[in-house]
């Protein structure tokens, strides 16, 4: 999950920046990574015990696989700040709250936060001299492509894995 975020981040910031200084490149290859991911989204739908057409909807489109993505790193990074402030919290009454409909919009806290950091991270770049800031273009890019490759790798690997029989 922390290399999902970071991925996504990453991504979203340099595409920002490369935009504001003209120099994004579309390369289709890319798109390798989401359609491997939509890929193996359809073979967790397949391996679902009674699988239905919107089970395979929500695997063949991208953005609610996407939109999942982003509240379960939601989760995440709220579930290891709790972890990391050692905060002591009554888990039962916040499941009471949330399932008599008083849960709130917490969830959305850590990706405004995210929000937050991103504008933050463009508004200092936008002040650093342009040949430094092709500079970070340039490592992020590569940083972003290597780990986007591997990521793509496991991704490779589990949709390769033979089933078991196993069903989700």
């Amino acid at each position: 999950m922390a290399t999902n975020g970071f991925t996504r981040m990453v991504f979203f910031f340099l595409l920002i920046t490369s935009l504001m200084l003209n120099a994004f490149v579309f390369v289709i290859l890319w798109a390798v990574p989401s359609i491997m991911a939509t890929l193996l989204n359809l073979r967790t739908a397949h391996a679902m015990e009674n699988p239905n057409r919107r089970d395979y909807l929500f695997a063949l489109l991208f953005i609610p696989a996407e939109l999942y993505m982003w509240v379960r790193l939601g989760h995440f990074a709220r579930s290891w700040t709790k972890f990391a402030s050692s905060s002591q919290t009554d888990n039962w009454a916040l499941q009471a709250k949330a399932e008599s409909g008083g849960g709130g919009h917490a969830h959305l806290l850590p990706i405004g936060i995210m929000l937050f950091i991103l504008a933050t991270a463009v508004a200092i770049w936008a002040q650093l001299p342009t040949g430094l800031q092709s500079d970070v273009l340039l490592g992020g890019w590569t940083v972003l492509g290597v780990v986007t490759i591997l990521q793509t790798a496991w991704m490779a690997t589990k949709l390769m894995r033979r089933y078991k029989g196993f069903k989700a």
